[in-house]
C-alpha cells in the first residue's frame, strides 16, 4: 500500500486552520481534554500559606532557613531517585518552610538604624528629617457632640520615609518608615520633598484588650514599628522640593495629588471624599458619620480600592479588547499592565493585589490558550499577596476579599454551566416572538437576579467571619446591591475619566466638555449612592450586633465548608459531611453547656484598659452582668468598640444593669452607643446624677445621655446609701452589691464627691468601687466602718487627691487597678504599695482580670509586667 493510501497518518499537507486564543470552542475544548491550568499551584500557595501562619503563631527564627535548605538537599535527592510520592512532599515542605522563612524575615528583621530604636512606649520629643512618600491625607473634623470631652479638629495624614534624626547636637541616620499625625490642615508638599519634622514619637501601641483592634500589628505589617505626632501644622517645614531628588517611585504620589485636585475642583465636597476614597485609596477624607453609614449597610468595601475596583477597571478594558478597538495580544498585554500600575499606584493594598493577580493570571491564560481554573487563580494570587505583603494574609480584610472571591468563583462556575445548557425548541421560539423592548426588561430582572442571588451567597458565606471579625450583620446589604454595584461601576469608569482628562489639562474652555461629562455622570452617581447607603443605615433593622462564633468554631465552620465543596457530587460526600457537621454543633455548643450543668465559678472582675476613664465589668457565677461606668475622655464611639469587644470576647450579650458612678463625661460617654449593640435590663445612678444643677452644669453630656436611655425604652433608677443589689443564688452563695456612699442628701462640694461607691461581695470575697470618690464624700466613707476588700479600684484614676494611705488602710486591699491613660508621677501606686498591695494599672497591662472564690483571688492582665 502506497503513502498516500495510508489514512492513518495524518495529512500534513493540509493548511493549518488558525483559531484565536479567545475562542470559546477551543478554551472549552482544551478544558475538557487537558489538565487543568495550574492546577499544582494550589499545593503550592497553600504549602507557603501554611507556613507563614505556623512561623505567625510559633516563631521559627533562622531554623526555617536552616530547615528550608536542608530540606531541598532531601528533595534534590529523592527526585533524582524517581522518588515521586515522596519528592512530592519534601517539596511541599520545603515550600512551607520558605514561606515561614519569607514570612519571619517581613515580620521581624529590620535594619539596624530603624527609627523605632528610638522610640519608647511613652511619647518623647523628636527632630527628624524625612521624605514625604504619598500626597497628604486630610481627615475631616469628627461630629460635635458633648459626649466628647476634648474635641477633635481637622487633621492630616502623612506617610514618610525617615532619612536622619537629629541627636543631640548632631544628625544621626537612619530608615524606617512612620505616618506623621498632624492637628490641622497641612498641604505645602508633594512626594519627594524632604520635610523637617517637630513632634513626639512612639511605639505603637498593642491592643490593650480582648477583641481590640491591634494597630501595633496592623503597622507592623506595613513595616512601621512607631508613630510621629505634631501639635500644629507649623511644626513641619518642607525644606527640599525635589527637584533632582525625585525618582520615579514619586510620580505615583504625584499623579495621585493631581487627581485629588480634580475631584476636588469637579465634583461636590461629599461625593469628592468619596471618590478620594474608592480611587485613590484615601479613605480619611471620608467623615466618621458617613463611614458608619457604609460600615451598618455592610458596604465599606466600596470605600477602599478593593477587589471591585481592579475588577471593574479590567472588565472594561478586556471589553474594549474584545470590542476590535486595539490588537488583541497588544491589548492584552495592556491590560496586564495597567491592572499592575493600578494596583500600585493605589498602595497595593491586598484586595487590590488579590484581584489583579487573578487578572494577570486570567491575561495570560488567554495569552497561552488555555483557561485557568478558579482554584488556581485564586492560588497565584495568594502568592502574590504573600510575597508583597505576607502579613496581609492574616488581616480580616484580606481573609474577607478572598472568601467572597472564591465564593464568586463558585457561583459563576454554576451559573456558566447553567447558561451552557441548550434551550428546548418551544423555549427558543417563544423567546423569539418577543419584543426588543420586552427582552430587554426580561435581560435586565435577569441580570438583578442574579446579582442579588449572588450577593446573598457571598453574604451567607462570608457572615461568620463578619460576626466573629466585626459582630456586625447587615442584612440590607443584599437589597442595597442593586444600586451600589451599578453605581460603583459608573463611579469608578467616570470617575477615572474624569481624573486622567482633567490631569492632562483638557478642561479649557474649549474642550471642558471632554471633563465636564464624565465629571457630571460621577457626581450623580457618587451622589445617589450615598444617599442610598445613608437611607439604607437609617432603616430600622438593616444591621444588627452579634456575639458571634468563637475563633474555633469560625475556622471550624470554614473546614466543613471546604469540605462539603470537595466532597460534592462524591458518593461518599454526604454521609462524611454529614458527621462533620454534627461534629461541628457539637463543637460550637458543647462548652456552654458544660458550663451550665458543671459546678457554679467565680466571681469575675474586668477592668477594661479605655485610657483616662472607667469601666469593669463585673460577671456572676450565675450568668449575670453588671457594668460599672462606661466612658472615657476619648471618642465615645472608639471607646464603645473597646468596652463591646471585652463583651463579646466573654459571651456577654445582655447586661443586667449599669451602674454609672456620678456626672463626668469619661465615665458614661460610651453607654449610648453601647445601648445600641446590648440589651440591658436597668441603669442605676446616685440621686445626685440627673439633678438640676448638676445637669445645667454639665450641660449637653447628661441630656444626650438621658435621651438615649429613653429611645432604647431602658428603665432609670437611683441608688443610695444601704441600698443592695442580689444576684442569682448558687452554690457558691449570692453575689451581692452593696452602696455605701452617698445617702439622698450627698455632700456639698464636686460631683467626684457624690460619686457612687459599690462593694461587691461574694463567697467571702470583695471589690471595692469607688468612681472618683474624693473630698468630703471620701471623708465621710472613712468614717464609716472599716471595709476589708481583696480589690480595689482606685478613685480618681489613681489620684493623690483621694487620700491614698488613708483608703488603703482602711479597706486593706490585696490588690489595686489604676485604670488611667497616663502615667503621673504623683501616681498613688506607690501608697498602695507601701501596705503590702500589688499594684495593676491598665496603662501598662492593659485590661486586668480578677476572679474571686472560696479557693482565693486570682488575678492576671492582657499584657504581661512591664520589664524596668
Amino acid at each position: 500500500m502506497s503513502r498516500a493510501d495510508d489514512h492513518s497518518s495524518p495529512p500534513t499537507e493540509w493548511p493549518r486552520q488558525r483559531v484565536a486564543p479567545w475562542s470559546p470552542a477551543l478554551l472549552e475544548q482544551r478544558r475538557r481534554a487537558a489538565t487543568p491550568f495550574g492546577e499544582p499551584i494550589v499545593l503550592v500557595a497553600l504549602a507557603a500559606v501554611v507556613g507563614a501562619a505556623a512561623d505567625r503563631w510559633a516563631p521559627m527564627g533562622v531554623l526555617a532557613f536552616v530547615a528550608a535548605m536542608a530540606v531541598w538537599w532531601g528533595w534534590l535527592a529523592l527526585w533524582r531517585r524517581g522518588r515521586c510520592w515522596a519528592s512530592g512532599v519534601t517539596l511541599l515542605l520545603c515550600i512551607a518552610l520558605a514561606g515561614a522563612a519569607w514570612a519571619h524575615t517581613q515580620w521581624r528583621f529590620f535594619a539596624e538604624d530603624e527609627l523605632a530604636r528610638w522610640a519608647r512606649p511613652a511619647s518623647s520629643p523628636v527632630c527628624l528629617e524625612a521624605r514625604l512618600v504619598s500626597p497628604a491625607e486630610h481627615s475631616p473634623a469628627p461630629p460635635t457632640t458633648a459626649l466628647r470631652a476634648i474635641p477633635a479638629g481637622e487633621r492630616t495624614r502623612l506617610a514618610l520615609q525617615v532619612v536622619r534624626l537629629r541627636d543631640g547636637v548632631r544628625w544621626r541616620p537612619v530608615s524606617g518608615a512612620a505616618v506623621l499625625t498632624v492637628n490641622g490642615v497641612w498641604s505645602e508638599g508633594e512626594p519627594g520633598d524632604l520635610v523637617r519634622v517637630y513632634g513626639q514619637l512612639d511605639r505603637v501601641r498593642q491592643a490593650a484588650n480582648p477583641k481590640q483592634h491591634d494597630w501595633a500589628k496592623s503597622e507592623r505589617g506595613e513595616r512601621r514599628l512607631c508613630r510621629l505626632r505634631c501639635e500644629a501644622p507649623e511644626c513641619v517645614a518642607v525644606i527640599d522640593g525635589g527637584g533632582a531628588w525625585r525618582t520615579p517611585a514619586d510620580w505615583p504620589g504625584s499623579l495621585r495629588t493631581a487627581m485629588g485636585r480634580v475631584f476636588d475642583e469637579r465634583l461636590s465636597g461629599a461625593n469628592s471624599a468619596l471618590a478620594r476614597a474608592m480611587l485613590l485609596g484615601d479613605r480619611n477624607a471620608v467623615g466618621e458619620e458617613q463611614r458608619d453609614a457604609f460600615r451598618r449597610t455592610g458596604s465599606l468595601h466600596v470605600l477602599v480600592v478593593s477587589g471591585l475596583h481592579v475588577g471593574l477597571i479590567a472588565a472594561g478594558l478586556l471589553f474594549a479588547v474584545r470590542a476590535g478597538l486595539a490588537p488583541r495580544w497588544a491589548g492584552v498585554v495592556g491590560v496586564m499592565a495597567i491592572v499592575a500600575a493600578y494596583a500600585a499606584f493605589t498602595g497595593g493594598r491586598p484586595p487590590a493585589l488579590r484581584a489583579a493577580a487573578l487578572v494577570e493570571v486570567a491575561c495570560v491564560a488567554a495569552l497561552v490558550g488555555r483557561l485557568p481554573t478558579g482554584p488556581a487563580s485564586l492560588a497565584v494570587a495568594a502568592l502574590a499577596v504573600l510575597v508583597g505583603k505576607p502579613a496581609a494574609l492574616f488581616e480580616p480584610g484580606a481573609q474577607l476579599s478572598f472568601l467572597a472571591a472564591a465564593t464568586l468563583i463558585g457561583f459563576g462556575t454554576v451559573v456558566a454551566h447553567r447558561e451552557r445548557r441548550p434551550k428546548s425548541p418551544i423555549r427558543r421560539l417563544v423567546e423569539s416572538t418577543r419584543s426588543p423592548g420586552e427582552r430587554l426588561l426580561r435581560g435586565a430582572g435577569r441580570w438583578a437576579g442574579t446579582l442579588l442571588l449572588a450577593t446573598c451567597v457571598v453574604w451567607v458565606v462570608s457572615a461568620p467571619l463578619l460576626a466573629h471579625t466585626f459582630h456586625l450583620l447587615s442584612p440590607v446589604a443584599l437589597p442595597l446591591s442593586l444600586v451600589v454595584f451599578p453605581m460603583t461601576a459608573v463611579s469608578v469608569s467616570t470617575g477615572l475619566v474624569t481624573a486622567l482628562l482633567g490631569g492632562l489639562g483638557l478642561g479649557s474652555v474649549r474642550m471642558g466638555w471632554l471633563v465636564s461629562i464624565p465629571a457630571w455622570l460621577c457626581d450623580y452617581a457618587l451622589g445617589v449612592l450615598r444617599v442610598a447607603v445613608e437611607a439604607g443605615a437609617a432603616t430600622p433593622g438593616s444591621s444588627f450586633y452579634t456575639v458571634g462564633l468563637g475563633f474555633t468554631a469560625t475556622v471550624a465552620w470554614y473546614a466543613l465548608l471546604a469540605l462539603a465543596v470537595a466532597a460534592w457530587r462524591r458518593p461518599w460526600g454526604p454521609n462524611l459531611t454529614a458527621r462533620a457537621a454534627l461534629a461541628w454543633v457539637a463543637l460550637v455548643f458543647a462548652p456552654s453547656l458544660i458550663a451550665a450543668l458543671g459546678p457554679a465559678g467565680d466571681l469575675r472582675c474586668t477592668f477594661v484598659a479605655v485610657g483616662h476613664g472607667a469601666a469593669t465589668l463585673v460577671e456572676t457565677p450565675g450568668g449575670g452582668a453588671l457594668l460599672c461606668d462606661a466612658g472615657s475622655l476619648g471618642s465615645p464611639e472608639a471607646t464603645a468598640r473597646t468596652i463591646a469587644g471585652v463583651l463579646w470576647s466573654r459571651g456577654v450579650t445582655r447586661l443586667d444593669g449599669v451602674v454609672l458612678s456620678h456626672a463626668d463625661v469619661d465615665h458614661y460617654n460610651a453607654l449610648p452607643a453601647l445601648l445600641e449593640r446590648f440589651e440591658v435590663g436597668a441603669v442605676y445612678v446616685s440621686p445626685m446624677m440627673f439633678e438640676d444643677a448638676v445637669e445645667a452644669r454639665r450641660g449637653a453630656g447628661l441630656r444626650e445621655l438621658r435621651v438615649a436611655i429613653e429611645r432604647h425604652g431602658v428603665s432609670l433608677h437611683e441608688l443610695q446609701f444601704g441600698d443592695r443589689l442580689r444576684f442569682g443564688d448558687t452554690e457558691g452563695g449570692a453575689t451581692v452589691v452593696e452602696v455605701l456612699h452617698p445617702d439622698r442628701l450627698g455632700v456639698f462640694g464636686p460631683d467626684n464627691a457624690n460619686s457612687l461607691v459599690l462593694g461587691v461581695e461574694h463567697a467571702g470575697r470583695r471589690v471595692l468601687l469607688p468612681g472618683d470618690l474624693e473630698g468630703e464624700g471620701l471623708e465621710r466613707l472613712l468614717s464609716l466602718e472599716p471595709y476589708a476588700c481583696d480589690v480595689l479600684l482606685a478613685p480618681h484614676h489613681g489620684s493623690p487627691h483621694s487620700d491614698p494611705p488613708g483608703l488603703a488602710e482602711w479597706c486593706r486591699p490585696k490588690a489595686v487597678v489604676i485604670s488611667s491613660g497616663e502615667r503621673s508621677a504623683a501616681d498613688a501606686g506607690a501608697s498602695y504599695a507601701m501596705r503590702g498591695a500589688s499594684v495593676w494599672r491598665t496603662l501598662d497591662r492593659g485590661a486586668v482580670f480578677a476572679e474571686l472564690g472560696r479557693s482565693g483571688v486570682r488575678i492576671e492582665s492582657f499584657h504581661p509586667a512591664p520589664t524596668p
